[in-house]
């Protein structure tokens, strides 16, 4: 039996301008989204959900271009940290020179 305070925090909630953020009741994930769902929590984290953007919508795989692509963004993204690195121990060594001088 619903009672007027129920109906009276229900409305509070839906009317609020966060509630579309938040839903009351879990929403059950698609099979295919559930192979990107790792540990099983029943969502998807934000890597997960960027993962299931780059797969098929009917067999939840993903297309060789797509991996070719991510390889190819992760080898670019190496060069820099070794980049930075290599510039951020120069940076040291100057900063040492300057220290002992």
């Amino acid at each position: 039996m619903r009672t007027k305070r129920n109906n009276t925090i229900a409305f509070i909630f839906l009317s609020h301008p966060l509630s579309s953020l938040v839903h009351p009741f879990p929403i059950p994930i698609k099979a295919v989204s559930k192979t990107f769902d790792r540990g099983g929590k029943g969502f998807l984290s934000e890597s997960e959900k960027k993962a299931r953007e780059l797969a098929n919508d009917d067999t939840g795989e993903i297309s060789p271009s797509a991996a070719i692509d991510l390889v190819k963004k992760q080898r670019g993204m190496e060069k820099k940290v070794k980049y930075l690195t290599i510039i951020n121990i120069i940076n040291l060594l100057a900063l040492i020179a300057l220290a002992i001088t």
